[in-house]
């Protein structure tokens, strides 16, 4: 250990030097975060859209099971969509407190 060093810091440097590519793990860890966030939102928008499509056929049913399972696709898909959004809050507040440098709007430079 060089003179002057904690063993924070030193461990801060080990955390941010893992590469994977020659990409430490503070620049591979919002890009995942980042695709997993707008594929989840793909997925739900597709899933609401679906929702839509049974709800709108659904109605000329005799029995009521088809606008059920649509109101309930709606509900799982506007729950997803929350708790993706929860999930992003979580991650930035993470990646704020191990001092990683996340910044939305630079990661696909």
């Amino acid at each position: 250990m060089a003179v002057g060093r904690t063993q924070e810091q030193a461990a801060y440097e080990k955390l941010t030097t893992l590469s994977s590519g020659g990409q430490t793990l503070g620049n591979i860890l919002p890009k995942v975060e980042q695709f997993v966030f707008y594929l989840g939102i793909g997925v739900c928008i597709i899933f609401i859209i679906l929702a839509g499509y049974q709800y709108f056929f659904g109605e000329d049913s005799s029995s009521k099971t088809n606008t059920q399972n649509a109101q309930k696709t709606l509900t799982y898909a506007v729950v997803a969509f929350i708790i993706l959004l929860l999930l992003r809050v979580i991650f930035i507040i993470i990646a704020r407190i191990f001092g990683f440098n996340f910044n939305p709007t630079s990661i696909t430079k």
